[in-house]
């Protein structure tokens, strides 16, 4: 039977209501031959926003990426596309598509750059497509406050914390006048976590207090980012018992899935401690160039960087940029499995969806929902036996949606990586989004990289050579560029 409005906006109040396994059974049983062309794109914004956006996909599919080449896909419906692939995690094929876009028809894809660019930590740019897309917004909406609050967040996190102060009492007082307490509740949050920046910890605290007041209904994981804050002041201000606080909220985070929790109180325990081994690993297991950047600053010099880290106690090392333990050869370099392979050990903390381990694997290729899958499983089978047959014990856990691999307790190999290992286009972007067309030093680079300086120097030296980066000058005083053609290339992805 098909869908008629009625029916729609019937789902749509249940969405409201709460009611989200009514919502997902619906989904789960709505055909693309029962939808009309007009409710299509509403589907689908209920199936993103109920965490069902291979739904999303497979819908739109058909209308986005499989038209004629003389026929381009409704601006809209190519934004919600993207911002399907970047729930399930495809973030750098979301921001090609997205770039396509004329955001004058849809500034909705402003915003949607700016969550893919805030999912891979580039925050500077995400500043700027937020920025644009608010700009582009009736002031008193709903959209508009929204948008606002993910600027804010993105600037606190930049620690431009009085353009972030501005941009917070604004949403405050506007949060306040039409009773929206989520967002006055992450409003709270976030000027606590100017003040801690600030070091003002008795102010931080009754703005926590006033967050958790306003977060009572909201799901349980936002008390627990309020309880991670409370942790870090105590451990700021060395009370007594606060690393235990802080590994009490660690442990909650473990059981609850929350990585980037267990990720920040790593961070601050490791620094506050000055615990090198937690810090490198940490450093070494974290995929974000920016973030790493934010590390050395924070650290202040206070740990020295080798250029390669291993998980695990064993004289057994299995080193994964060559792939062997030993002089054993178990995947053979550049080839599928030690591809996949060095994807799920890009993250020591948060598992890899299947989408990111399909864009590692086959870079030139689309996401499909239903066939991309099936692939990226049967790797992950062959990596398996390739492991189990090496003698190389190391377990791929299947998660809701991807796999991780477990690093903890290694006894009889140990796994060595280095930080450099998703570098390539990622560094160009990185230059890209922090100097443009203007040339720089490899220590400023460094500064912004979270590349130990001896490992950027050497991908400097190699992508010189490959001509993807110019160079002016010699010795210390050596200056690099983007090269023109790599420029272009990194602008059209």
């Amino acid at each position: 039977m098909k869908l008629n409005l009625q029916r729609l906006e019937q789902i749509e109040e249940e969405m409201r209501r709460g009611n989200s396994l009514v919502v997902r059974e619906f989904l789960q049983s709505v055909s693309r031959n029962e939808i009309p062309d007009s409710l299509i794109l509403r589907v689908c914004q209920l199936a993103r926003r109920i965490d069902y956006a291979n739904k999303g996909l497979l819908l739109l599919r058909e209308r986005v990426l499989d038209l004629p080449s003389s026929q381009e896909p409704d601006a809209r419906e190519l934004c919600e596309y993207a911002a399907c692939l970047i729930k399930v995690g495809a973030n750098a094929e979301a921001l090609r598509l997205l770039q396509r876009v004329n955001t004058q028809k849809a500034p909705e894809a402003l915003k949607f750059m700016g969550f893919a660019c805030i999912h891979q930590w580039d925050y500077p740019s995400a500043i700027l497509h937020l920025t644009k897309y608010i700009e582009s917004l009736d002031a008193s909406s709903y959209e508009h406050l929204i948008g606002s609050l993910n600027l804010a967040a993105s600037l606190v996190t930049t620690e431009q914390l009085d353009q972030a102060h501005t941009v917070l009492v604004s949403i405050r007082e506007r949060a306040q006048q039409g009773g929206h307490t989520l967002v006055l509740g992450n409003t709270y949050e976030l000027l606590a976590q100017i003040e801690i920046q600030r070091g003002n910890y008795d102010d931080a605290l009754n703005l926590l207090s006033l967050a958790s007041s306003q977060l009572t209904t909201a799901p349980a994981r936002y008390q627990l980012y309020i309880e991670k804050w409370h942790a870090v002041i105590a451990l700021l201000r060395r009370e007594e018992n606060a690393s235990a606080a802080l590994k009490k909220v660690r442990q909650k985070a473990v059981e609850s899935h929350e990585w980037e929790v267990i990720r920040d109180c790593d961070f601050y325990e490791s620094i506050e401690s000055k615990n090198s081994e937690m810090f490198l690993h940490l450093y070494f297991g974290t995929p974000h160039p920016q973030f790493r950047a934010r590390m050395l600053r924070k650290a202040n010099g206070a740990f020295l960087l080798p250029d390669k880290f291993s998980v695990g106690s064993s004289n057994r090392i299995f080193d994964i940029s060559s792939g062997k333990v030993g002089s054993e050869l178990v995947i053979k370099k550049g080839q599928a499995l030690h591809k996949i392979a060095t994807a799920l050990l890009m993250d020591f903390y948060s598992p890899a969806s299947v989408a990111q381990l399909f864009a590692k694997v086959f870079e030139s290729e689309q996401f499909h929902p239903e066939s991309s899958p099936h692939r990226v499983q049967e790797l992950v089978r062959r990596l398996r036996d390739k492991l189990a047959a090496a003698n190389v014990p190391l377990e791929i856990i299947s998660v809701e949606r991807g796999y991780k691999l477990s690093l903890d307790n290694l006894r009889e190999v140990a796994v060595q990586v280095t930080a450099d290992r998703n570098i390539g286009l990622d560094l160009l972007n990185v230059i890209k989004s922090t100097f443009g067309d203007s040339q720089f030093s490899l220590r400023e680079l460094t500064d912004v990289a979270g590349i130990p300086h001896t490992t950027l120097y050497r991908q400097i030296k190699d992508c010189v050579e490959a001509g993807t980066i110019a160079s002016f000058g010699s010795a210390k005083n050596t200056r690099y560029q983007l090269a023109t053609s790599i420029l272009k290339k990194v602008v059209s992805k």
